[in-house]
């Protein structure tokens, strides 16, 4: 009965309007719930413009800092992070936490949802570390407040584990995943929709983890729960299917593998078509598996249809297209097509600099991709500038004891060794081997296999009593 509601509210407003004026706090109500109204209709243009004039009225009749006024601020700026403009926002959603700070205290409901809500416009812009920061507030405040079983507790929860989960800080998000999936269970069943949602994410952070005897259970059990709930061609299906897929393969079981990513693949080109980025993935994951498998005729349609999919649907730098474009290219170096995995690993590698920064796990991956292709050619000149350029940065930015510092580094020593640069390649080498020793301890196979290589470089120069 929207039409019939629109109409009492244009009723109410022509009636404030005409009796009250444009600067009355009752005038501002009805242009407030109007406006609320043509947004739920979808009508936004007329809702934002609505806004506007209703935060003005308030202004005038109540003030900038009236609690009334930041209520229609807060609900403007929710508008226009619907219409994405989420610098917009942000602008009016901090003057609305602000401001109810200022009124009623660092804990109040309306501070609190409105660092949620601040969170959310950060989470649309990237700005993950301020997102989290932002949820934390608001969870802290809200289990303080409600306890942590409050509904409102529980879904600033949610918002605080899925941002760890996307900056992945697996470590900090698995304890808050397992207390969301404890509190969905207690609320709503251990086979309801709610809680398998959350299984699922909690199984994808220990597929991520490599935690793989851990996930494979609970993703049998989602997928099982979720065939009987939903039906076997429901997406959510394909979703858990695709995941206990990986963690299979990583386990060595590929033919149960290989049938459940067949599946997943099938499923999503089903529902979604040939060219939406889920398929795509799914594409991109059967391919793997047959690579693996050997079938390397099999696999490298799928790859390129898979990474000319997804640069069209998600653009060249985006995380699944680097995957995928790392995947063709290690096909291509198996099958000895060296000119155009190198070509893929180098447009990676650059891409992935320019975009994420040189210490982002996509860059040092798809970097050392290269690097190691040049050494498996033995163009060591090659291999020996992707490892410095590494090396020096990860350096700089993530200090030498860090594990993609020090596999840098390693690298270069060996690049230097097989030139014979024996004096640099020992100086990198000990300071590997000193790195090791202190972070991973004396029989951790890095800290072994650094070793091995001084000491096969010291027994080279006849040095066999340091070896």
């Amino acid at each position: 009965q929207l039409d019939e509601a629109e109409e009492l509210y244009r009723r109410a407003l022509q009636g404030c309007e005409k009796t009250l004026g444009d600067a009355h706090a009752s005038t501002a109500q009805s242009l407030a719930n109007l406006a609320s109204l043509q947004q739920e209709r979808g009508h936004l243009d007329e809702a934002e413009d609505l806004f506007g004039r209703a935060i003005q009225g308030y202004e005038r009749s109540l003030g900038e800092e009236h609690p009334t006024t930041l209520r229609c601020v807060s609900n403007c700026a929710l508008l226009l992070q619907a219409r994405q403009r989420p610098a917009e926002a942000e602008v009016l959603c901090r003057r609305a936490v602000e401001g109810f700070e200022r009124a009623f205290g660092a804990d109040h409901p309306d501070v609190l949802t409105g660092r949620s809500n601040l969170g959310t416009i950060l989470y649309a812009q990237g700005r993950l570390e301020e997102c989290e920061a932002e949820y934390r507030r608001a969870w802290a405040g809200r289990a303080a407040r409600f306890g942590r079983d409050h509904a409102t507790t529980v879904g600033s929860l949610k918002s605080l584990a899925l941002t760890l989960k996307a900056q992945e800080k697996w470590g900090e998000a698995v304890p808050l995943l397992r207390q969301l999936w404890l509190a969905r269970e207690r609320r709503y069943g251990p086979d309801s929709a709610e809680a398998l949602s959350v299984a699922q994410e909690l199984a994808e952070v220990l597929e991520a983890r490599r935690d793989h005897a851990e996930a494979e259970p609970l993703l049998r059990r989602v997928l099982e729960a979720r065939e009987a709930l939903l039906g076997p061609e429901h997406l959510d299906v394909m979703s858990s299917a695709s995941v206990l897929a990986l963690v299979l393969q990583a386990q060595g079981n590929l033919k149960d593998a290989e049938r459940l990513h067949r599946k997943a693949f099938v499923g999503r080109e089903a529902k979604l078509g040939l060219d939406h980025p889920l398929t795509l993935i799914s594409a991109n994951h059967l391919a793997l598996l047959l690579q693996l498998e050997g079938l390397f005729r099999e696999a490298e349609p799928l790859y390129r249809r898979a990474l000319a999919g997804l640069e069209d649907a998600l653009g060249p730098e985006h995380r699944d297209t680097i995957t995928s474009r790392n995947n063709l290219a290690a096909l291509l170096q198996a099958k000895g097509e060296l000119q155009e995995a190198e070509a893929l690993y180098q447009r990676t590698a650059k891409g992935c600099e320019t975009a994420l920064g040189l210490e982002h796990p996509s860059t040092v991956a798809s970097m050392n991709n290269l690097a190691e292709l040049y050494r498996s050619q033995a163009w060591h000149v090659e291999a020996e500038a992707v490892y410095r350029k590494l090396a020096e940065g990860l350096s700089e930015k993530l200090g030498e004891h860090h594990p993609s510092t020090i596999a840098s580094v390693h690298g270069l020593a060996l690049a230097l060794k097989a030139q014979e640069k024996d004096n640099e390649a020992e100086r990198y080498l000990r300071q590997v081997l000193a790195s090791c020793e202190s972070t991973l301890g004396l029989r951790h196979p890095e800290t072994i296999a650094a070793g091995n290589d001084l000491a096969s470089l010291l027994s080279a120069q006849g040095r066999y009593s340091e070896a």
